[in-house]
């Protein structure tokens, strides 16, 4: 067997040779505007060095002994001809020229590129150039050596015996894991209803390279259904790595327990799971070798960690702070470096989807051959919106101003961005305004203040985390003003504080398609994506596969009744008070656990202060609660043993979704009212927009994300074939179009009620049969 393996000259370098530590403020060269940047400045050189130079050359080597076979590619920046051939290599700093000095892997990265050339071209020796270019002066420094082929050579298959290392053990593994997938058995005695023709579904779309849409009801085992055919796939060659994205840490964790039952029915794989920097951080931000011992000289230490790593097979986040404390190195750059290796890569949607936060090592190129696995995809529109809007105050520009009133050229910059805030205020005729444009004169003045404070910073070396936080906001704005097109509207909001500006995504779905078309396949998968039309036209919009599966549970294991005599509008609530306090009274007869969903908190308070039961304790849902508060509440959900247990808490807040509570641990849901978002300026705008685009404003403003609330918050009540229990839904809108098309089968048939008295007979009369 011989060991092979594909690499660029970079990422060869980058990975044998990095060294020293994690510094914070190193701005000069990160992002996506610094690439579009140092491209231009690449052209201009070139065409500055035309004469006898050949730009952009692609370089190809193949090297090969008795074990190995390693093919390193490459694009050389420059080959200038003449009497000895120079290999050019550009580089864009920030830093002042005088003071530069030579960077040792960016000189390692040119005498491999030259290496590569001398041997295509049989040369005995070559030139090796670093051409420095400052971004704002356009000033170049130039550093220029003269290396022997044979100096090159052995410099270049130094570098690659380190490396031989790590292909061993990728090509070792390979073979194990594909060996081990095909012996691997479906992990349950039989399918669930509708699994098998997710599974089925999900391995023809991986096969066929496509994007599926399926909405599978709770129950149908979804994380199994999707895992398990996308792990076949990965033997056939139909994809590199699965990347698993969820929104939630709950689903994180369901899919590391996933990947281990099938570890212990012997599957070979490594799993890893990315978690937020802010929350694996050791020290909390404090990320500079001065303040961070794990910053310090990480990258002297973090191949050795990433080697012992890898000897495990679910890698998750305890197994990650045990080697970084080990190795004393940053667990979240751990963790990332060892993505590299692994065949699953468990992570939030941002860190495919958000412009700012994607893991450029894996999506920045233009296609890639990775399977995107999408858990509860509903999420994703909103979070789109969030991910692909943007938003600046005036008011920050005005206090650096004044804390930074000593750097002149700073301050200027920050006045200038500050005047077009007083331009685009004096324009405006009242409070909230949109605009179907780009506020241009202000992302000018955007793009000046963004260098000189990343200038100041380096060059004073500032660490204020609020000034950083500044620049990257800027950043942000300035590339989501990139992206400005019918799709987005600008946002203007004057108070007597402060004037805000925002970039507002109303339909996300130009940014997530072309982030999904870059996957060889994707499976968007939700229990609650419905209706499916919604979604697709919010998220991908082209054609899709798609699948809507039936529920596996019984209808005779949930009652839903229906209260059509109560309106919850904001007109009538008022009114509803009382009523639905003894609503909850009747429905809740049997002794249990119950959770009551409400549209707000001030809803919530009103029903809560008129709310008296015997023999019932009653927790309620802040605003403000602690991850800790959070799992106190659940724990609550455990403990009570023949109480009953009445729990307050708002639709689409951290109760409505993503919590598992079977068996008896829940045995009734209210739901008041439709769910509907807030009504808000944002949505008024959002429902504009669709009106025009497919005649259903209300409908995708307001209708389908609020219902989607509902069915999230029904479904914490049957989460087994075991379960049992009773939803009552109060409003008369659920009686009318669209909420009444939206029911999904398994609430059927709904009893309908007008009478409060009519409930405590339809539970009883449930749960005695």
């Amino acid at each position: 067997m011989k060991f092979k393996d594909k690499i660029s000259v970079r990422e060869l370098v980058e990975f044998i040779l990095k060294s020293g530590s994690i510094e914070s403020g190193q701005f000069g060269l990160g992002g996506i505007e610094r690439a579009i940047e140092g491209t231009k400045i690449h052209k201009m050189i070139q065409k500055k060095f035309k004469e006898n130079y050949s730009a952009e050359v692609n370089i190809t080597y193949l090297y090969e002994d008795d074990e190995y076979s390693i093919e390193i590619t490459g694009r050389i920046d420059g080959i200038i001809d003449g009497e000895i051939i120079t290999v050019d290599e550009i580089k864009t700093t920030n830093k002042d020229l005088d003071r530069l000095e030579e960077n040792f892997l960016h000189l390692a990265q040119a005498r491999c590129y030259a290496y590569l050339y001398a041997k295509e071209k049989n040369l005995d020796g070559i030139n090796v150039r670093l051409t420095y270019c400052n971004v704002d002066t356009l000033e170049l420094k130039i550093f220029e050596h003269y290396y022997t082929l044979a100096e090159l050579e052995s410099f270049f298959i130094a570098i690659l015996e380190k490396y031989k290392i790590w292909v061993k053990l990728v090509c070792e593994h390979n073979k194990s894991r594909d060996d081990s997938i095909k012996k691997l058995q479906f992990p349950f005695k039989e399918f669930r209803e509708g699994q098998r023709k997710l599974s089925v579904a999900v391995y023809k779309t991986i096969r066929d390279k496509k994007i599926l849409f399926a909405e599978a009801p709770t129950g149908t085992g979804k994380t199994i259904g999707t895992l398990f055919p996308a792990i076949k796939a990965l033997r056939e060659g139909l994809g590199s790595k699965i990347f698993y994205l969820t929104a939630k840490t709950i689903t994180r964790t369901v899919a590391e327990e996933t990947v281990n039952m099938m570890v212990n029915d012997g599957l070979v794989v490594k799993c890893v799971t990315i978690t937020a920097k802010e929350k694996i951080c050791f020290l909390k931000g404090k990320c500079s070798p001065e303040e961070c011992v794990y910053a310090k000289g990480h990258f002297d230490r973090v191949n050795q960690a990433i080697f012992e790593a890898l000897k495990e097979k679910i890698i998750d986040r305890q197994k990650i702070a045990y080697y970084a404390e080990k190795h004393k190195v940053c667990p979240f750059e751990l963790s990332l470096d060892i993505s590299l290796f692994c065949d699953i890569v468990i992570c939030d949607y941002n860190y495919a989807f958000d412009l700012s936060a994607s893991l450029k090592r894996f999506f920045e190129a233009d296609k890639n051959d990775f399977i995107y696995l999408i858990d509860e995809a509903h999420n994703l529109v909103d979070r789109g919106r969030e991910m692909y809007s943007a938003a600046l105050n005036k008011r920050s520009f005005m206090n650096f101003k004044k804390k930074y009133k000593d750097y002149n050229k700073l301050k200027k910059a920050l006045e200038k961005v500050n005047r077009k805030f007083i331009e685009i205020k004096k324009r405006l005729n009242k409070a909230f305004e949109v605009w179907s444009i780009i506020p241009e004169d202000l992302v000018d003045s955007l793009y000046e203040c963004q260098n000189i404070i990343e200038e100041t910073i380096v060059e004073h070396k500032i660490n204020d985390d609020e000034l950083i936080n500044l620049y990257f906001e800027i950043i942000n704005f300035i590339k989501i003003s990139q992206l400005f097109d019918e799709n987005y509207r600008t946002f203007i909001y004057l108070s007597s504080e402060d004037l805000k500006v925002k970039l507002f995504c109303l339909n996300p779905f130009k940014i997530t398609s072309s982030i999904l078309n870059k996957a060889n396949s994707a499976i968007l998968f939700s229990a609650t994506l419905s209706p499916l039309d919604y979604y697709i036209n919010l998220l991908y919009k082209e054609k899709v596969n798609k699948i809507k599966l039936k529920s596996p549970f019984s209808k005779n294991n949930m009652l839903v009744i229906l209260d059509r005599s109560i309106s919850t509008r904001y007109s009538d609530r008022e009114n509803t008070y009382d009523r639905i306090s003894n609503a909850i009274k009747s429905f809740s007869i049997k002794k249990g656990n119950y959770l009551i969903f409400f549209p707000s908190y001030k809803y919530m308070r009103e029903v809560l202060n008129r709310f008296k039961m015997e023999d019932t304790d009653v927790y309620v849902q802040n605003s403000d609660m602690t991850e800790e508060a959070k799992e106190l509440f659940l724990k609550r959900f455990s403990e009570n043993k023949g109480k009953r247990l009445i729990a307050f808490a708002v639709m689409g807040g951290i109760f409505g979704e993503g919590i598992d509570l079977d068996g008896d641990k829940l045995i009734g849901v209210c739901i008041v009212g439709v769910g509907l978002p807030q009504i808000s300026y944002e949505r008024d705008v959002i429902k504009e927009h669709f009106d025009n685009a497919f005649g259903r404003g209300f409908e995708y403003a307001y209708v389908y994300p609020g219902f989607n609330r509902v069915m999230q918050a029904v479904g914490r009540l049957i989460r087994t074939e075991k379960d049992r229990g009773v939803v009552l839904l109060i409003d008369d809108r659920f009686d009318k179009k669209p909420y009444r098309d939206l029911i999904p089968e398994l609430w059927k048939p709904v009893k309908y009620i007008s009478k409060d008295e009519e409930i405590e007979g339809l539970t009883e009369n449930f749960w005695n049969n």
